[in-house]
């Protein structure tokens, strides 16, 4: 930000880092930067890499055909298939069933939601999938529902 001002430069307009209900380690010092700026999020990983999908449950089997399922056991993949990530998922899957949404909606909400973010990266390899994605934005959160859910997170 700083050459592009000094040297005249188009500034920039938008970064794109991993963002999800799991992970929230931007929120620390980029999230902060990028509205001190004017500077967009773009988000990848909204869904933790499938983990928010609803597909996956602690101590069961990782079902066929997931991603998670089809990675090598190592770092990455422990990075979503632990205990805390369980225990907040259990919060979210409550939460979303409360408000008569799923986990999916649930994920994309709380990131459109969020002023810095300016849209989301979302993929998929099924055409439900791309569906499902679409009506997430339907789900506009509160901000009572965003401080409820902060509240449950912690708890």
């Amino acid at each position: 930000v700083w050459t592009a001002k000094s040297l005249g430069l188009t500034n920039i307009v938008s970064v794109q880092p991993e963002y999800n209900l799991l992970n929230r380690t931007i929120e620390a010092e980029l999230v902060p930067f990028c509205a001190a700026y004017g500077i967009g999020i773009v988000p990848y990983y909204p869904l933790a890499s499938g983990f928010l999908t609803g597909k996956y449950h602690a101590n069961e089997p990782l079902p066929a055909g997931t991603r998670l399922a089809g990675m090598p056991e190592g770092p990455y993949k422990d990075r979503f298939l632990n205990e805390g990530n369980f225990q907040s998922l259990a919060v979210l899957e409550n939460f979303a069933r409360d408000h008569g949404h799923t986990v999916v909606e649930l994920a994309f909400a709380w990131l459109l939601a969020r002023p810095q973010v300016s849209s989301v990266i979302a993929g998929a390899t099924k055409p439900e999938q791309v569906q499902e994605n679409a009506k997430a934005g339907d789900w506009v959160l509160t901000t009572g529902e965003v401080d409820e859910l902060e509240k449950a997170l912690k708890s």
